[in-house]
């Protein structure tokens, strides 16, 4: 079986003068897990088409009938993003075990989003307005929301996220 785990950075993290600075979180996480070597892991930036290559291979691993675990996260436009593809799996069936979205920027998603997240986290940063479509709450299975009194980029390197998110991601490879 092929398990997935996908890493969304936002906008920001592909310009060149500071896209290190909103990537950092990810490059954080990704080095402090401790997976399954079945576990493919996708480190991206959300452009626009960041999420494509991923997508494409969970798609091609269930068709083959070889798709096991999906987990993604994601921050800012990349958290958006990461609603987008679970809804793309909705529409075909396919479960995803966790999700978290880091300061979600821009749209509402509604319940039809999240149908296939077993487990979603939500963290806001100061200042965040974008909120999910209450009708979520009653659709997932587990459901935490987190303020966290940082900034839009600190939140997602913030001790407590990180060691959250390592926590969350291991457990849902273990299952």
């Amino acid at each position: 079986m092929s398990d997935h785990l996908v890493l969304l950075s936002g906008l920001a993290s592909s310009l060149p003068l500071i896209g290190r600075r909103y990537t950092a979180w990810a490059r954080q996480l990704d080095a402090s897990l401790t997976l399954p070597s079945s576990v493919k892991r996708w480190v991206l930036s959300s452009d626009g088409a960041g999420e494509k290559p991923a997508l494409s291979a969970i798609l091609a691993d269930h068709r083959k009938g070889l798709l096991g675990t999906v987990v993604f996260i994601g921050h800012s436009n990349g958290a958006r993003d990461t609603l987008f593809m679970a809804e793309t799996l909705y529409s075909i069936g396919i479960e995803v075990r966790y999700a978290a979205t880091l300061d979600m920027t821009l749209g509402e998603f509604g319940a039809k989003a999240f149908g296939s997240i077993k487990e979603l986290d939500e963290f806001h940063a100061r200042l965040q307005t974008v909120d999910f479509d209450p009708s979520f709450k009653k659709n997932a299975s587990t459901y935490h929301k987190f303020e966290i009194d940082k900034g839009h980029v600190a939140m997602a390197s913030d001790p407590f996220v990180q060691s959250r998110l390592r926590r969350k991601i291991e457990e849902a490879f273990k299952a």
